[in-house]
């Protein structure tokens, strides 16, 4: 088993908590850093017919970091992190073997209901915890819950396998700088989001159009709606994503004396109340199978989250040029 030391999480929140606990163990860090690159959205295309499982599916097509969006851990404290989307739980439990025996912990998705110790079991959460170790002829791994102050504690293999998602893996790098200039980070998330066809706010409408294609297509209800762990997952990200940002740009705004990158962050906090908004929706429809009304104010939404999110971009945008 690997041990891990707990830290002081200011952020207290499963994801990042535990990924700055597996940080701390190579680096001393300054957790206000670590989401320069958390402000960011994707949205795939479908997959080609006949591709396996569902990953063709509207939700699971959404992806709130895109491939560098955690270069800020590489870039300030030496840690490439690795997002592993995988289409099938073998392929999830090699990558946990193989970084296990080189003693690297793994820190993976877990819907609250598959989490035996989680004081929320009962529903249906985003969760995630770090995997230490493996006891393969019980068929267990040990985990550890920083967030919930949790440690060494049991999760059956079985379980795991009914309630995981993607996991993550972490690689020391050999070469890494504290430097910090906030016109460069405001600059990259700014170039991250992108414009036009190819940017973030774009793929948000084209999502909400596609949702309200779907649902008016839809003689039932969307098969997402029966199965709502992607759309958890993913919303539940989203939200995360603009509140560690905003977490940034108040820790740049002190550190550089910036007040007019306030405003922007409590923007950002703002409309990340309306990405979890979006999951109150959807159960509210799936617990009223009959409520159509609720489902498409969806996409509605969406289109009000993307229109505030340009203009926070664009309000930033002045800010990085003023």
């Amino acid at each position: 088993m690997i041990n891990i030391s707990p830290i002081n999480n200011k952020m207290d929140d499963c994801l990042y908590g535990s990924i700055l606990t597996v940080i701390s163990k190579w680096r001393s860090i300054d957790i206000e850093m670590v989401g320069a690159d958390a402000w960011g959205f994707e949205f795939t295309r479908p997959c080609s017919a006949g591709a396996a499982g569902d990953l063709g599916l509207i939700w699971n097509r959404v992806h709130a970091f895109q491939c560098d969006s955690w270069k800020s851990m590489e870039t300030y404290y030496g840690v490439k992190v690795v997002w592993n989307y995988t289409e099938t739980r073998e392929e999830s439990l090699s990558i946990i073997e193989y970084e296990l025996k080189n003693s690297r912990p793994v820190l993976t998705y877990l819907n609250s209901c598959y989490c035996p110790w989680h004081p929320r079991r009962n529903e249906e959460n985003m969760h995630f915890c770090l995997i230490t170790g493996i006891d393969e002829e019980n068929q267990v791994f040990y985990c550890d819950d920083p967030s919930l102050d949790i440690y060494n504690e049991v999760l059956p293999i079985g379980l795991f396998k009914q309630g995981c998602g993607p996991c993550i893996t972490f690689q020391k790098s050999v070469v890494y700088s504290r430097t910090v200039d906030w016109r460069d980070v405001v600059g990259s998330a700014l170039n991250r989001l992108g414009s036009g066809e190819s940017g973030a706010f774009y793929a948000m409408r084209q999502l909400a159009k596609e949702l309200e294609d779907e649902i008016k297509n839809c003689l039932d209800m969307p098969f997402w709606l029966e199965k709502p762990i992607p759309v958890v997952i993913n919303v539940n990200l989203l939200q995360k994503g603009r509140i560690y940002f905003a977490i940034t740009l108040n820790y740049l705004a002190q550190q550089y004396r910036i007040r007019s990158l306030l405003p922007i962050a409590e923007r950002l906090v703002e409309v990340a109340k309306k990405w979890n908004s979006i999951s109150f929706m959807v159960f509210k429809a799936r617990l009223n199978q009959e409520d159509r009304a609720t489902l498409m104010k969806i996409p509605a939404k969406i289109i009000e989250i993307a229109d505030f999110e340009e203009e926070t971009a664009m309000k930033l945008a002045r800010v990085l040029n003023s």
